[in-house]
């Protein structure tokens, strides 16, 4: 059993359920890139290897879904560097300043490896991830009690809501976040979230705000639909 104090682990011992993404500078600007892992065989696993090293991961053809990323968010600059994180059930981990290179198997099928400095990822505070503002009333549903709160901000590990009312969320059970989209067209169902109150703290008016940790098995689905939304805000911005 893995500890959960552990506060390194190494890039070769990953396995496929694992939650990836690369935190690219672009320009003047930080955009987090979703991805996932390359299923490979054992035997195209040592052609990487030995190409490359042990310090790998193999990629999906991700670069084209970036591209199309950068210019629908009208980001003007090139990539200058990339950090590679990772969600796992114990933890977030980050390499930083990776390599990205494109590498064809001998069946001729194409992937991105991500190539590493550092055999092992530290620790990564999850509250530094990046995040993004929603400011939206949403319910939360916790022993067939539901309450209205405010969704500050959310990312693939946290989430930031008041409760208006005062505390009435028990913190020492997991709740469920009815995860809404607030769009032009209406608002509209995204998922149910999974979560635990992490730290609380009472504001003057009587409100609660309160950081909650979100259970790693959202943590893929998240890192999509953040990178999205991400996205659209600086896509408004560049705009403007």
């Amino acid at each position: 059993m893995v500890s959960r104090k552990i506060q390194n682990i190494s890039i070769a011992d990953l396995g496929s359920k694992v939650a990836v993404s690369i935190v690219a500078d672009v320009g003047e600007q930080k955009i987090e890139l979703p991805a996932e892992r390359a299923p490979l065989s054992t035997e195209e696993l040592s052609q990487v290897r030995e190409k490359y090293g042990r310090n790998v991961f193999p990629l999906d053809d991700v670069v084209n879904k970036w591209q199309a990323k950068i210019k629908a968010a009208k980001i003007k600059g090139k990539i200058s560097s990339l950090d590679f994180l990772v969600v796992t059930s114990f933890g977030v981990f980050r390499w930083e300043d990776v390599k990205l290179y494109k590498f064809k198997l001998e069946s001729g099928r194409l992937i991105y490896v991500v190539v590493a400095s550092d055999e092992l990822g530290e620790r990564f505070n999850r509250r530094r991830g990046i995040r993004i503002n929603i400011d939206k009333v949403m319910d939360v549903e916790q022993d067939d009690n539901i309450y209205s709160v405010i969704v500050k901000d959310i990312s693939y590990c946290g989430v930031a809501i008041v409760e208006p009312m005062g505390a009435q969320i028990n913190p020492d059970e997991y709740f469920m976040l009815h995860l809404v989209d607030y769009a032009s067209d209406g608002v509209h169902p995204v998922a149910e979230i999974t979560a635990k109150i992490a730290n609380q703290k009472v504001n003057e008016d009587g409100s609660v705000f309160s950081g909650c940790s979100i259970i790693a098995d959202h943590a893929s689905f998240l890192q999509q639909f953040i990178a999205n939304k991400q996205i659209e805000e600086l896509r408004a911005k560049n705009i403007k």
